[in-house]
């Protein structure tokens, strides 16, 4: 089979983002002999072949055959990576965390799905930072890590979550400006994908389909306009909880979970701002109960839904909290200390605070 070698040289090279003046200085030639290379006209040496090779992180004969090594070793880093999150619960499991992916990173350097993970766990740090009252550096790596990421990414539904990412770490460092201007390149709900293709085809099995994922991306995304931000009262989080009930037919709620622990927190909160002991208890247990049935689904990776009006939804959201004891104990500490201290002196919520 004949092989261009100019248009390898130029494929790889636009692959990572990198001018023919990179691969020229990291060669010691000149710009014009990479031109020439690129443009079939000549030939680098022999000797310069494992440099060529090094510089795109290829072995030789993917260089000339390209072969689907490259894509084999980044799933595989991928899926370790996923691994390794979906277990760590201590500080020294983060730091190997951090530190694989920094590996990986050196040798696919622009591959927006390692650039994404390495932002979670820089986000994860930066909060670490901000406990221990130092200035969170993790975060403005993280932001650049996901800017790049965005541009690259060539999935809508990661897209999304990636904006929201932004979104979430500008206003954590105050830039108002970035945030705004994100969130104007964002379509309106009223002609969000999901209302679209639910109202507008004739196809009655599509519009099932369509119409049950637009009510789960709705009410998703309401849950996340509201955390943090409803006032004083617990009434509109648990009747929020009810609508997720009516849904869903009480059960089956998949990642979902995750949204109805997030709820019920913030009622519990809400009740035990008003020094409704019995009330606050009530909520975080469902809170627990649902955490621990998020942590179910997202270790098989389970998300599929019974109820009948959700059952045909199969392009479902990819954005959720993940929800860990570590999660929990860490909203409990934000309610007022004498229900906080009983709540982590009462025996059965010993695992929550003992990991």
């Amino acid at each position: 089979m004949y092989i261009r070698f100019g248009d390898k040289i130029k494929a790889l090279r636009k692959r990572d983002g990198r001018k023919q003046e990179d691969l020229a200085a990291a060669l010691g030639v000149t710009n014009q002999a990479v031109s020439r290379w690129e443009a079939d006209k000549g030939y680098p040496d022999m000797e310069l072949l494992p440099a060529i090779a090094n510089f795109f992180h290829v072995s030789i004969d993917e260089l000339f055959g390209y072969s689907n090594d490259r894509e084999t070793r980044l799933a595989a880093y991928i899926e370790k990576t996923d691994k390794m999150r979906n277990t760590a619960n201590c500080k020294t499991d983060f730091e190997e965390l951090e530190s694989f992916l920094r590996k990986s990173l050196a040798e696919f350097p622009n591959e927006w799905k390692l650039q994404m993970r390495l932002a979670w766990v820089l986000e994860s740090k930066a909060v670490e930072e901000r406990v221990k009252g130092m200035e969170p550096q993790s975060l403005n790596e993280a932001i650049v890590l996901l800017e790049k990421a965005r541009r690259k990414c060539d999935d809508d539904g990661w897209k999304d979550s990636l904006i929201s990412q932004l979104a979430s770490q500008y206003a954590e460092i105050g830039d108002d400006e970035k945030k705004e201007r994100l969130a104007a390149e964002s379509s309106p709900v009223f002609i969000s994908r999901e209302v679209l293709k639910a109202n507008y085809t004739k196809d009655e099995e599509k519009r099932r389909r369509y119409s049950a994922e637009a009510i789960l991306a709705l009410i998703h995304s309401s849950v996340w306009a509201m955390d943090w931000n409803w006032g004083d009262s617990p009434d509109a989080f648990i009747a929020m909880a009810e609508l997720y009930k009516a849904l869903f037919g009480g059960k089956d709620y998949g990642m979902f979970n995750s949204d109805m622990c997030r709820l019920y927190l913030r009622a519990a909160y809400q009740y035990a701002s008003r020094g409704e002991k019995r009330r606050t208890m009530e909520c975080l247990d469902l809170a627990i109960q649902h955490g621990n049935s998020f942590r179910e689904s997202w270790g098989k990776k389970q998300n599929k839904l019974s109820a009948p009006f959700l059952v045909k939804a199969a392009d479902l959201p990819r954005e959720y909290v993940i929800i860990d004891d570590c999660w929990i104990s860490s909203a409990v500490s934000t309610f007022p200390d004498e229900i906080a201290d009983a709540i982590r002196k009462d025996p059965k919520y010993a695992s929550v605070f003992d990991n």
